[in-house]
């Protein structure tokens, strides 16, 4: 335990959230992602029941950390698996602004600990996810295991989105305009990008969602699908822009991507599109980049965000990597 320090487990399926979340948030300066609506949505069935492990000392919320019982071998132990699904990258934790450094590492582990005996004596540890080099001297520890993933994307936001256009190779230039235009005079298509959107089915997204990014689940990272509470929540936001591509005149969703719009750390978050063969079209996922860079440039100086995968395609859209680590930390004896 960490002296003053009160740690509270709270359950995020059906939750009504810890008291001074909003505020914490605010001062943290936490983004939509962290939006405790967003938060509940995400651990709605068919979601992962997420849990939120949060330190309070005189002054409220000091710290918070975010989790779900995950396991990577067929009834075998749990772990706690700390990450923060539709994060593009970074900790699945935050503190308070006062919150000095020499104290972090010890609420953490404080929160960690509680997080891990809240779910029983068959959970065998912490996996944390998506931890960036600057973030490892926090969780990485004697006994844990620690190891490259895959990296992320990220890059510096030029002032507009002809700015970053001239900043690529003339061959990607000269596509994305093309894909552009082509998508521009397809009649067949129904293209829209705004904030709190509430014309999109957010049953329809999560099951395109789904059917796109299931793929990349594995037995060493289980993936929980993002339920469609998750995307009702979020898409509805006024700092989140959706990008959609519907058949006209059916209206069937063909693809969508979303864009956390945040001053300090905007990301692209989640991507979805049906396969050309399923009656999708081709290049809109280069499309959709271009229609977020019109947005997302007026944050120029931000470091934009665009997760794991796809690497030289990102790497030719001017994004450089990110390296992340998974940081395997195991239960200690006696600990309950």
């Amino acid at each position: 335990m960490v002296k003053g320090v009160a740690i509270e487990i709270h359950p995020l399926r059906g939750s009504a959230g810890p008291a001074g979340w909003a505020g914490f948030a605010r001062s943290a300066d936490l983004g939509p992602l962290w939006a405790h609506e967003v938060l509940r949505g995400l651990a709605e069935p068919p979601g992962a029941p997420l849990l939120l492990a949060v330190a309070r000392d005189g002054d409220g919320i000091c710290a918070a950390l975010c989790g779900a019982p995950a396991r990577t071998v067929p009834f075998g132990p749990t772990v706690l698996d700390v990450r923060l699904p539709g994060q593009a990258h970074g900790p699945a934790w935050r503190f308070a602004p006062r919150v000095p450094d020499g104290r972090r590492r010890d609420l953490l582990r404080a929160a960690e600990r509680a997080a891990v005996r809240s779910l029983g004596p068959r959970c065998a540890g912490a996996a944390y996810r998506h931890v960036t080099g600057g973030a490892l001297p926090l969780v990485a520890r004697r006994g844990a295991r620690v190891r490259r993933s895959l990296d992320a994307a990220a890059m510096r936001l030029p002032g507009s989105a002809e700015e970053w256009l001239a900043s690529l190779r003339k061959s990607r230039r000269t596509d994305l305009r093309r894909q552009v235009r082509l998508v521009d005079a397809d009649a067949g298509l129904k293209v829209e990008a705004g904030a709190a959107r509430t014309d999109l089915d957010p049953d329809l997204l999560a099951a395109l969602h789904h059917r796109h990014s299931g793929r990349r689940a594995s037995r060493l990272d289980p993936r929980a699908p993002l339920p469609a509470a998750y995307f009702a929540a979020l898409c509805g936001r006024e700092d989140v822009v959706t990008v959609s591509y519907r058949e006209a005149p059916s209206g069937r969703l063909l693809a969508f991507g979303v864009l956390v719009d945040h001053a300090a750390a905007p990301q692209s978050t989640a991507w979805a599109s049906l396969a050309p063969e399923e009656g999708g079209r081709k290049h809109l996922y280069f499309d959709h980049f271009v229609r977020l860079m019109r947005h997302v440039t007026r944050h120029a100086g931000a470091e934009f965000g665009a997760g794991q995968g796809m690497a030289e395609v990102k790497a030719s859209l001017g994004f450089a990597p990110v390296p992340m680590w998974t940081v395997l930390a195991p239960r200690l004896p006696g600990r309950r």
